[in-house]
């Protein structure tokens, strides 16, 4: 238990944060929340696709506009994958690797009935 700290008057611990957290999960707050995150990376998984479809194409200048945007957009996160593993006959395969956390992050945010 953490002495001191008190919230209405029960001592914070651990199990209680754990309810307090499982009670907000079950609120409608917590519910747009999770639609929000998930749109969000589906949206995302969406550019991801198109950034790496783009880049198949030498003939396509990636540093014009809109291109440049979208480069900006998903770098960082592809950047996170980037030197996890070693390019495979010049193809950098890292890119799977953020297609399969980006597709586990929908998965586990998609609304079930059950």
């Amino acid at each position: 238990a953490v002495s001191g700290f008190a919230l209405s008057g029960r001592t914070l611990t651990v199990r209680n944060l754990w309810r307090m957290a499982q009670a907000f999960l079950r609120t409608d707050v917590a519910f747009m929340a999770r639609l929000t995150l998930l749109n969000f990376c589906k949206v995302y998984m969406a550019l991801l696709v198109l950034r790496v479809t783009i880049m198949w194409f030498p003939n396509i200048n990636p540093y014009r506009e809109p291109l440049y945007s979208l480069i900006q957009l998903t770098d960082p996160y592809l950047n996170l994958f980037r030197g996890w593993m070693p390019p495979v006959f010049g193809v950098d395969l890292s890119v799977i690797m953020a297609f399969v956390v980006i597709q586990a992050m929908l998965d586990r945010l998609a609304i079930t009935a059950f």
